[in-house]
């Protein structure tokens, strides 16, 4: 609450405008940077909607999105907030409580499948741009670098919480301490100082948020415990189990549909607490690690935001868009396929996780797995450096989602397809320059 009223939201923005403002679509990667930026501090997807999404979605509607697809970005780049530590909003505290596993771990498995959900985003939303045929947008911005120097100082607080959580302080300490340093920041910036009516703004905010998380938790905690005394949670586990035959690959699209069913309507963390409660029995029976079920179940928990038929962070962007909520509720789901795909990552090739692998593992799971959603982005939108026909894309598809096996013979035949036809397309689209060029 206090890193949002001290202004950390308007440092994010011209951040965000500095890195990806002048590129083709500039508006729309904005608000990809920005409402992840912004989430991962405020831990809440709709809230997270209408601070950079009151600034962003004027803006992409005016350079040419239509309110749906501007309503779409705003969503999927706002649900993925939770997602990126330091802080990942209160659920991933909670993982940290029913897993009894430290935060700083929680912060390692997390940190590769946000980079890569944003970076499947960042790549719908840049191929979105090329098939639009969208120009840059340097005009929409004016923000320099000296601009984002002076803001520097709101880094200082998130480096004094990741310094406490790394030391071994318990994630309370931590946040106290990051807490204090924020306020000493707030004080000495030269803009936007800190004085008592924006402090207590700043509280009242803090324990409206707060009360949300309390009653929804409280809610949640009634219904996990009706679960466990009815052993309703064995139950489901064992069903799921007997339905997918004893095939992991079908207990684990079982498992996301439940989640998601389940998370309908619910804030993100009571989602994930009443899901994990059913689902990582289920998980259990086929020798996933705690951890890890949890941070599967996790993911789809942030989904269920953006999900119809209630999809409560999609209808929050429709309505600040002026869009058709159902319309860009089901938008939104092929914007964010990168977060339905990467939960798979972490069960089929756990080197994503980082704890646990080898260096080389890691890098080269971590260039595989981008490869693969750049390339599943470029299919599903139906454009690269040129557009993509009916043949192409149902190829790239098809070789993105094989790429998800553990078998490194079958990941290296798929990556040499994709990386081809990647340069295929490049060098085609300079081909069709030169001839463009010729006919001038």
């Amino acid at each position: 609450a206090v890193m949002v009223y001290s202004g950390v939201g308007n440092f994010f923005m011209d951040l965000s405008i500095l890195i990806a403002g002048k590129y083709r679509g500039g508006p729309a990667k904005v608000t990809v940077f920005s409402s992840g930026l912004f989430g991962s501090i405020s831990g809440s997807s709709a809230s997270d909607i209408y601070a950079p999404g009151s600034f962003s979605i004027p803006l992409m509607k005016k350079i040419g999105y239509t309110p749906t697809k501007a309503g779409a970005i705003e969503a999927v780049s706002s649900a993925g907030g939770p997602l990126l530590p330091p802080v990942m909003g209160a659920g991933a505290f909670i993982m940290a409580e029913m897993t009894a596993t430290p935060y700083t771990e929680i912060i390692k498995l997390a940190i590769l499948g946000a980079v890569i959900y944003y970076i499947g985003v960042l790549s719908m939303v840049h191929f979105e741009a090329v098939s639009m045929g969208l120009k840059s947008s340097r005009e929409e911005f004016k923000v320099t670098v000296k601009q984002v120097l002076i803001q520097l100082p709101y880094v200082i607080p998130f480096g004094v919480l990741l310094y406490f959580l790394f030391s071994g302080s318990s994630p309370s300490n931590s946040a106290a301490y990051g807490l204090i340093a924020m306020l000493i920041v707030w004080l000495l910036m030269p803009s936007n100082r800190l004085t008592l009516k924006k402090f207590l703004d700043g509280m009242k905010y803090a324990v409206s948020m707060g009360t949300v998380i309390i009653s929804a938790l409280a809610g949640a905690g009634i219904i996990v415990t009706v679960i466990n005394q009815t052993g309703l949670a064995l139950s489901i586990g064992n069903i799921i189990t007997k339905m997918s035959g004893g095939h992991l690959w079908l207990a684990l699209i079982l498992i996301m549909l439940t989640t998601l069913l389940l998370g309908a309507g619910i804030p993100t963390t009571a989602a994930y607490v009443i899901t994990a409660t059913v689902s990582a029995a289920a998980l259990a029976n086929f020798g996933i690690e705690l951890v890890v079920a949890h941070l599967f179940i996790f993911y789809y928990a942030l989904m269920a935001d953006i999900t119809p038929p209630v999809g409560v962070t999609a209808f929050s962007s429709a309505n600040l868009a002026g869009a058709p909520p159902m319309k860009t509720a089901l938008l939104s789901i092929k914007y964010a396929f990168a977060g339905f795909i990467v939960p798979f990552f972490f069960v089929y090739q756990p080197a994503i996780l980082i704890v646990g692998s080898n260096v080389v593992e890691i890098i080269f799971t971590f260039i595989s797995i981008t490869i693969t959603v750049i390339i599943l982005a470029a299919a599903l939108i139906g454009a690269m450096f040129t557009k993509l026909n009916i043949i192409e894309r149902t190829i790239l598809i098809v070789t993105g989602i094989v790429n998800i096996t553990p078998n490194l013979f079958v990941s290296i035949i798929c990556l040499t397809i994709m990386v081809g036809f990647f340069i295929y397309n490049y060098l085609k689209s300079k081909k069709g320059r030169v001839a463009d060029l010729a006919i001038e």
